[in-house]
């Protein structure tokens, strides 16, 4: 039996081009500052904050948190202008691709869509980077 599945945007790594989101939950590997490893998920609707981790991955409100590509094990951090970002890239059903850009500061809500050079953010903490189109500026 071939069920028929409602397209859905793709988040994927941007240098593997892994989806991330097999479902409605972004993937992704992180590394706390005391060296521990573990798997969140994070909700792939941009201004949904929920994140999914094992009770023995906690990670403290105000926490850098550094993110990896669970496939190819890319930080990132590399694909974004600042550190306590993340870069990411969507697939919109539309076939239309843009970088997402979201915090790693565990608790801080912000993300921000790249749309042709059009930032579009997201959250309540979205005022705390300020883009100049090319550049991410940390305001803090």
């Amino acid at each position: 039996m071939n069920l028929k599945r409602k397209a859905m945007n793709q988040v994927i790594c941007p240098k593997c081009d892994a989806v991330l989101n097999p479902e409605n939950k972004v993937i992704l590997s992180a590394r706390k500052n005391d060296g521990k490893w573990g798997l969140i998920l994070l909700s792939s609707q941009l201004g949904n904050y929920s994140v999914i981790n094992h009770e023995c991955f906690q990670i403290a409100e105000g926490e850098s948190v550094k993110f990896y590509c669970p496939a190819c094990h890319v930080s990132l951090s590399d694909y974004a202008p600042k550190n306590q970002l993340v870069g990411l890239e969507i697939i919109e059903e539309n076939n239309q691709k843009h970088t997402i850009l979201i915090s790693a500061v565990a608790g801080e809500k912000c993300t921000y869509k790249i749309v042709d050079g059009e930032i579009k953010s997201y959250g309540k903490d979205a005022t705390k980077y300020r883009f100049d189109y090319q550049n991410l500026v940390d305001l803090v």
